[in-house]
């Protein structure tokens, strides 16, 4: 009995130990890393590979369905050396901009950030370059319900396809709303300011706002409160 047990084991270890030896990764062109010894793991999504520091996220491609549709798959990690800097307008190396000793996630496989700087995982189904740096000062940053983070000055939304600056809005007074959906009895959130409700990115008309599945009494709340002057 020990003995089964102990080729059990075994065989555990093994096939834990060959999915994980599976593992492909690609480099900022794109190219398959053959060697993989040759990557060093520094720090959640950090890996240093030929004396550079990436920042690794997963390499998602889409590929052609018998329906038509585009379908994407997981191909493996792509490991980026340079990230863009909305701050900045331009790209920076990895290896210049992140503070390893500070860096951390703030929300899983989304968003991280060191003393200087918040960065925004917009995976490559976005962006042959993934991650960018959010025009967003570190120590005021706060993230919201409903995918919104901002700043005393800046508001970004991404809980839609992509990262969106939210140009036309007061930072300061930008909240969400909780509302319940009646349908599925489940909760979800709208972006607020002053007498406009955000989806997203976008600000919502009358029309928009009549189609939440949310009860009269609610939505009376907010024809009344954001939309009506």
């Amino acid at each position: 009995m020990e003995n089964t047990k102990e080729i059990v084991l075994v065989i555990l270890v093994f096939l834990f130990l060959g999915c994980d030896s599976q593992k492909k990764y690609y480099d900022s062109h794109f190219n398959q890393i053959s060697n993989t010894k040759d990557l060093k793991e520094i720090k959640l999504n950090l890996i240093r590979y030929e004396n550079k520091l990436n920042i690794v996220s997963d390499y998602i491609i889409g590929v052609g369905g018998n329906d038509e549709k585009i379908n994407f798959e997981k191909k493996g990690f792509l490991l980026q050396d340079s990230i863009y800097s909305s701050k900045i307008g331009s790209y920076q190396l990895v290896d210049n901009i992140i503070d390893v000793p500070t860096y951390t996630e703030m929300e899983k496989n989304t968003l991280y950030k060191d003393k200087n700087n918040i960065y925004y995982n917009a995976t490559s189904r976005n962006s042959n370059y993934p991650y960018l740096i959010l025009d967003l000062n570190v120590s005021e940053s706060k993230i919201l319900p409903g995918g919104y983070i901002k700043d005393s000055k800046t508001v970004y939304s991404y809980g839609g396809v992509v990262c969106t600056k939210i140009d036309s809005t007061d930072a300061k007074g930008f909240s969400v709303i909780q509302l319940k959906d009646t349908i599925t009895n489940k909760v979800f959130y709208r972006g607020r300011n002053k007498k406009s409700i955000y989806w997203n990115e976008s600000k919502m008309s009358i029309e928009d706002l009549k189609l939440l599945p949310i009860g009269r009494k609610q939505k009376d709340s907010l024809y009344k409160t954001f939309l009506l002057e």
